[in-house]
Parts: C-alpha cells; sequence; structure tokens
C-alpha cells in the first residue's frame, strides 16, 4: 500500500511540472546536441512523465548502445532494466517555445536508437500554450531494434509564435529498454524581407553551351544551380556558370541563393535549344569582333528573321527585325561582352561580340 502511494504522488507531481518561463526562439537554424551542460537537460528544456524512473537524462561517454553519441560527447538517454511486472510508462522530452511564425517551411530532424523492442518513441507538436500534443508521427521504430543512429526528418504543420516539440519515450512492459536522442534541429527558409536574393537570373544559348548568369546581392553569396529541376552544380561563388554540350531540346534552369543561413526561393528561366546543325552554324558569321559600333551578319543562304543583343546579366539592349536592316549599330553601349542570338528560319545561335 505504501508502494502505491509513493508512486501515485510521484505520478501527480511530475505530470504536472511547471514550465519555465523562456523568450521564444526565432533564429533559425537552431540545434541542439546536448553539449556543454554536464548531466543536466538544456537550458528552458522539460519533462512531463507518469513514472519517475522512466526519464530522460543528459549522459555523456560510453552509456548504453551505441556507446558514443551521433555528435559530441553527450546525448540524451531513457533507459530502464529489464522487468517483466511494469506496465506501461511514457516520458514527454520537451523543447523550449520557438516561434516559427518568420520560417517558411520549417523542419525537424533530429537522430535516435533503441536496443530493445519493448518500448517506442513518438513525436508530438503543440502550437499554443494551452494547446493539446498532436502526434508528428506514428512512432518511430515501434517495436524493433534500431542499433545505430538513424536520423528522421518531419515537417512542422502549423506553425505559430507558440510551439513546442515533445519526443515522448513510451515503455510497453517487460524487458529492458534504451532509447537515446541526439543533434535535433529546426530548419527553415527565412521570409524575412531583408533576406538578400540573386538578381536578373538569366540564360544565354552560345552554339551548344548555355551561359548562366545573375547578380550577388552580397559578397558571402554562395549559389546553387539546378538544370530540369535537378541538382546540377553547387557551391558557386562567382556570378557566371558556363553548361557546356547541352542536348537539344527544352530546358529549364533555376538557381538557389544561399547566404548567411537565408535560403531564398528558387528562380527558374528556360532556354530552348533547336536541331540547327554545325555546318548551318559555321554559314553565319559576326564581323568585326571586336568592334567599336557597326556590326554586320553574313549568313548565305540561310534566312535571318530577328537579332537580339544582350548584356552579360540577360538584359536585352536592342532588338533588330532583320528585314528591314542589314547592319547592327551598338556604338551607343558601354563597353564590353555582348551577345547576340540570330533568330533563322532553322533556330537561333548566339554569337559573344567585344564592344571596344
Amino acid at each position: 500500500m505504501k508502494k502505491f502511494l509513493f508512486v501515485t504522488a510521484t505520478i501527480f507531481l511530475f505530470a504536472n511540472v511547471a514550465y519555465s518561463q523562456c523568450e521564444p526562439i526565432s533564429t533559425f537554424p537552431w540545434t541542439e546536441g546536448f553539449e556543454n551542460n554536464g548531466e543536466n537537460l538544456p537550458l528552458c528544456w522539460e519533462q512531463e512523465a507518469n513514472y519517475w524512473p522512466w526519464n530522460w537524462n543528459v549522459v555523456q561517454g560510453a552509456v548504453g548502445t551505441p556507446a558514443t553519441a551521433h555528435g559530441g560527447n553527450a546525448k540524451a538517454q531513457i533507459y530502464h532494466a529489464p522487468c517483466a511486472y511494469l506496465p506501461v510508462f511514457y516520458t514527454k522530452l520537451i523543447t523550449p517555445v520557438f516561434d516559427l511564425t518568420a520560417v517558411n517551411e520549417p523542419e525537424l530532424t533530429f537522430w535516435h536508437t533503441q536496443t530493445e523492442t519493448s518500448k517506442r518513441l513518438e513525436v508530438y507538436y503543440k502550437n499554443a500554450p494551452n494547446g493539446e500534443w498532436i502526434s508528428l508521427n506514428s512512432s518511430f521504430g515501434c517495436e524493433v531494434t534500431i542499433p545505430d543512429w538513424q536520423e528522421e526528418r518531419i515537417m512542422l504543420p502549423e506553425k505559430s509564435d507558440y510551439y513546442q516539440i515533445a519526443f515522448c519515450g513510451i515503455y510497453l512492459g517487460g524487458g529492458g529498454a534504451d532509447i537515446q536522442l541526439d543533434d535535433i534541429s529546426i530548419t527553415g527558409n527565412d521570409e524575412n524581407p531583408e533576406c538578400p536574393k540573386a538578381k536578373n537570373f538569366n540564360a544565354i544559348l552560345e552554339d551548344q553551351n548555355v551561359i548562366l548568369s545573375w547578380v550577388k546581392p552580397n559578397e558571402t553569396s554562395c549559389f546553387m544551380l539546378l538544370f530540369n529541376g535537378e541538382f546540377l552544380q553547387g557551391n558557386i561563388t562567382a556570378t557566371t556558370f558556363t553548361h557546356e554540350n547541352v542536348p537539344e531540346g527544352t530546358h529549364t534552369y533555376g538557381i538557389v541563393d544561399i547566404a548567411d543561413n537565408c535560403m531564398t526561393e528558387i528562380v527558374e528561366t528556360t532556354i530552348q535549344i533547336l536541331s540547327i546543325t554545325e555546318t548551318e552554324i559555321s554559314k553565319i558569321s559576326v564581323y568585326p569582333n571586336p568592334t567599336t559600333g557597326i556590326l554586320k551578319i553574313e549568313s548565305r543562304e540561310l534566312k535571318i528573321e530577328d537579332v537580339v543583343i544582350y548584356d552579360v546579366f540577360g538584359k536585352i539592349q536592342k532588338m533588330e527585325n532583320w528585314k528591314t536592316a542589314n547592319t547592327i549599330d551598338i556604338s551607343h553601349l558601354p563597353e564590353g561582352v555582348y551577345f547576340l542570338k540570330i533568330c533563322t528560319e532553322k533556330g537561333e545561335v548566339m554569337k559573344k561580340v567585344l564592344k571596344e
């Protein structure tokens, strides 16, 4: 009888914990690896349990399986020795409050393990101080063994200025239980209007090569390029990129600008490569090149319909209807490199010219 009263009192006190008054976290990406706190939970983390021995602890070094943390030296762990008669218990490890209102598509990432089958990990969220806990998943590792660190990613719904996440370890009774958790993070796209963005993204065709160009918003900007929706090239700090030997067809290029933990939306442009042959291309010549102003174009028997002049940023500088113009005057343009898109009856040809 005394044991029953002790357990009941423990359940009541621990399940009705008073949460710390901490300012909502609004800077992202946010991470928690349980380092630099000794064996204490990080600031503003709490637990909610229905049985005291079944609780989350921060542990250092070789404890449990796996013996090491996923990153660093520390990890969060919930453990119970084998005991056949215990009923079902749960403990929620609850994060600080987040303000997700300025985050586009927030995503939760974490790593976890479990080395016994008599438990499972569930993840919940609530988006109001007095809100109900809502499940984010149908259980990770329900009655399975996960002996090594496994990554999970969950998109966070119903974002708000008050948002908490709970990692709930559930003991199903019978046998031992060991759940480990590490390197939790929340990431997303910052919707702050001051987030730097690349400008004037453009694609220009020169023979079978596509020249991509853009204007950097600041010196720290770094770019990732997409080709037909797939990753093409990343970690580009320049302002141009040449995609060589692009096949015939209509292609879509995209650019993602990443700087200062701020990723903008994908900007796309489309370019069409038509079936004009190399022999026909060789029939088109532009001279003099370099030029101080007047350009002449020879196409032999290939019929030219229009000519468009672009600067290196893809901005149109001049258009000519070839039916009424036999030469092109660019003397009014500043010195530099320009591209002539020559539209023929069989396709388009891009020529580079230098204005001196």
